[in-house]
Formats: C-alpha cells, sequence, structure tokens
C-alpha cells in the first residue's frame, strides 16, 4: 500500500468518524426473552449505547489519529524515537481512558437489570467466554452450529454444502465423493 493510499484510507475514516455516526441499533428480541427485559430497559440501555457511541468517539478519533502520525513517521524512515515514543504512550494512554469509560458504560446498563437479570447476565457471559471452544468443537463435528442462526442464509446451515457435513452425515451420496475426498483428505 503506497503512502497516498495510507493517507487517503486515513482520510476517509477520519472524516467518518467525525460525522458521529452512530452504529445501527443491534437486534435485542433474543436477549430481551432470555433477560425478561421490558421495552423500558431496552430503551434505557438502547439509550446508554447511544451515548458511550457519541462519548467515545472523540476518543476513537485522538486514537487513530496518533496511529496515522506514527505510521506516516515510520513510512518516512524517521529515527526520532523521542517523537514515535511519545506518540506511542499518547495512543496507549488514550486506549486506557476508552477502556475506563467503557467499563463505566457497562456500569450504567447493568443497573439497569434487576437482581435476577443480573444472575441471568452472568450465565450469559459464562456461555459467551465458551464461544472459541464452541467454535472449535464445532469444527472437529463435536458440536452442532445451530440451524438457521444469524446471518446464515439459504444454503448455509450445517454442513456447508451440497450433501452436507451435518447431522445427516459426511459427504452423502455420489455426486458429490470428489468434493468429500477434497476436503476429508479421502475418507
Amino acid at each position: 500500500m503506497t503512502t497516498r493510499q495510507l493517507f487517503l484510507a486515513a482520510a476517509c475514516v477520519s472524516a467518518a468518524l467525525a460525522q458521529n455516526v452512530t452504529a445501527p441499533t443491534p437486534p435485542t428480541d433474543q436477549v430481551k426473552t432470555y433477560l425478561s427485559l421490558t421495552d423500558a430497559q431496552i430503551q434505557s440501555l438502547q439509550s446508554i449505547r447511544q451515548q458511550e457511541s457519541q462519548a467515545l468517539s472523540s476518543l476513537r478519533q485522538q486514537i487513530m489519529q496518533k496511529q496515522n502520525t506514527l505510521a506516516q513517521q515510520m513510512q518516512n524512515g524517521s529515527t526520532d524515537a523521542t517523537t514515535m515514543g511519545n506518540l506511542l504512550v499518547d495512543i496507549v494512554n488514550l486506549q486506557k481512558q476508552l477502556s475506563q469509560q467503557q467499563s463505566t458504560y457497562h456500569t450504567q446498563a447493568v443497573a439497569v437489570l434487576t437482581t435476577d437479570q443480573q444472575t441471568k447476565l452472568q450465565a450469559l457471559q459464562s456461555a459467551a467466554s465458551l464461544a472459541p471452544a464452541v467454535r472449535q468443537a464445532e469444527g472437529l463435528l463435536l458440536v452442532t452450529p445451530p440451524s438457521g442462526g444469524p446471518g446464515m442464509g439459504p444454503g448455509f446451515g450445517p454442513g456447508f454444502g451440497p450433501g452436507g457435513a451435518g447431522p445427516q452425515g459426511r459427504f452423502q451420496g455420489r455426486r458429490h465423493a470428489p468434493m468429500a475426498a477434497a476436503f476429508t483428505g479421502g475418507f
């Protein structure tokens, strides 16, 4: 990537951040059901999320500017260790501020919940920490992925292709035998 392309990309990202564009509201139906959230709680949580987005926008923009300046210094072959070191320290400090503010908004969001909902949230957090293990188990066919989950359009259910490798069996059908051999090492 040329320096010109790098600066163009940085300018586009900086412009987007400067516009304070908030991310679209994610779906909430499943968490609403699981935690038994009221409509008022959903509105409060969405409001906190929007406040967080607006508050962190400035910090994210500052981080990006410092990172772009550091990248420019490196691209230009700078040997000014003091300037580059100061930029790195600034970036780390801004990232710490970002993390602290995220923690504050997280605490505000959890405070919206009742005690029972907070208990259910802890179980949800524990389950989320297992996500990498679940994905690996799915890759080894130890766990069957949920069918029709988010982002899974037609043809992307268990097994990923014709004949599938899901619970129906590994690449069933003669017509897909060459594809099965390619993916499984010739079983």
